[in-house]
């Protein structure tokens, strides 16, 4: 996706051959910054294997906590419901 989309301001065709702005500046306007490789590489899975991990800790402590704040409002529904 072009950076300022809609708006799209592409590279002069000068600059499309020259290799380094040629891999960040596409020619239909879109910017890439490839700071991991390619898709699939060693060091993308270096880096998502630690992140993945962080964001489910995260989420593991976020429903903890919901779970320990909401569970007497829980049990009071559920023996509400039942008798």
């Amino acid at each position: 996706m072009p950076l300022l989309w809609p708006i799209v301001i592409k590279p002069p065709k000068f600059w499309r051959k020259l290799p380094l702005v040629s891999g960040i500046w596409r020619a239909n306007g879109a910017f890439s910054i490839p700071l991991l490789g390619k898709a699939g590489s060693r060091r993308e899975w270096l880096v998502l294997i630690p992140v993945s991990g962080y964001a489910m800790v995260g989420l593991g402590l976020a429903a903890w906590a919901l779970l320990r704040n909401q569970w007497p409002a829980l049990l009071a529904l559920m023996m509400g419901l039942g008798g």
